[in-house]
């Protein structure tokens, strides 16, 4: 076979050489061929060529004005347009005002949404002069409605029925606590006491109260210093049987990846703690150490 392949490369060889091997005679024919060609090209090219000497006229087109605004300004010119209107006057409460009212007593609607968002965010008005101090308003505006500015004052009473002293809280249990418990603890709002109880109920219970510091997201602050008012009364946690789980049920906890749960299916039957940290997905003993009250064999 090799002496087969051989003898087809010579042959081509030859052949390639026999095709491109030509006489002096020919050579010379095929040069005169080849520079005749560039010749005639060339003629065709120059006597196809023309320049073009029409004149390149240029118009002038008058560009229309721009003006550029920044917010402000365009705040301030659509209040300035907007005090030529025709404007109603009436006493108003400008902690209770409408946007149609603001409309109706000479504001714009871009200084008007101004006024109301500020009012939205919990600005309040507890004098005349602190409506001057919303962004858009005019001296012009303001001396036109100051006479009709009338703003109610609430009693103590009022502010304190409003308000309401939030309950102390002086310890609480963790696993008993429901949502609404760990909202009595400062710093803790609806959020993270969501949160802390979810994170709670798929653990199947805390077993230290260092635990709650590990949901996701509550600042180390906020646990340091709630931590004094939590105390943890008999801990008993709901365990898994590992031997018999599903793969589902292994990886829903917490402390358990899928690629833990994987390497346990794989593995079982497992008697005990010593033969589960030999496997390869629990070979950081100290840092596993945390899953042990929950496992069950």
């Amino acid at each position: 076979m090799p002496k087969l392949a051989t003898m087809i490369a010579k042959d081509l060889k030859r052949f390639f050489s026999e095709l491109t091997d030509f006489i002096p005679s020919e050579r010379k024919w095929i040069a005169f061929l080849i520079f005749l060609a560039c010749v005639l090209n060339l003629s065709f090219f120059v006597a196809t060529y023309k320049i073009d000497t029409t004149p390149i006229l240029f118009k002038t087109v008058e560009a229309k004005e721009y003006s550029y605004k920044s917010y402000g300004e365009s705040v301030a010119a659509d209040q300035e347009e907007k005090e030529n209107r025709v404007t109603d006057r009436f006493q108003f409460n400008p902690n209770t005002v409408s946007y149609d009212e603001l409309i109706r007593l000479g504001f714009s609607e871009k200084v008007a949404h101004v006024f109301l968002n500020y009012r939205n965010k919990g600005g309040r008005f507890f004098k005349k002069e602190d409506v001057q101090k919303i962004y858009g308003i005019s001296d012009k505006l303001y001396l036109s409605i100051a006479p009709y500015i009338s703003i109610e004052r609430q009693s103590n009473s009022d502010n304190n029925k409003k308000y309401p002293k939030q309950e102390e809280v002086v310890s609480l249990d963790i696993n008993a606590a429901s949502p609404m418990d760990y909202e009595k603890l400062k710093g803790i709002g609806k959020g993270y006491a969501n949160r802390i109880c979810n994170f709670r109920d798929k653990l199947g219970g805390f077993v230290t109260i260092d635990q709650v510091g590990e949901t996701f997201g509550l600042p180390d602050s906020v646990f340091q210093s709630i931590k004094p008012m939590l105390q943890i009364h008999s801990p008993s946690p709901k365990k898994i049987n590992i031997n018999t789980a599903t793969l589902d049920a292994m990886d829903s906890h917490p402390y358990i990846a899928r690629w833990q749960a994987e390497d346990i299916l794989n593995n079982r039957p497992i008697k005990d703690i010593d033969q589960l940290f030999k496997l390869k997905s629990f070979k950081k003993k100290e840092y596993n150490q945390r899953v042990i009250p929950y496992l069950t064999f």
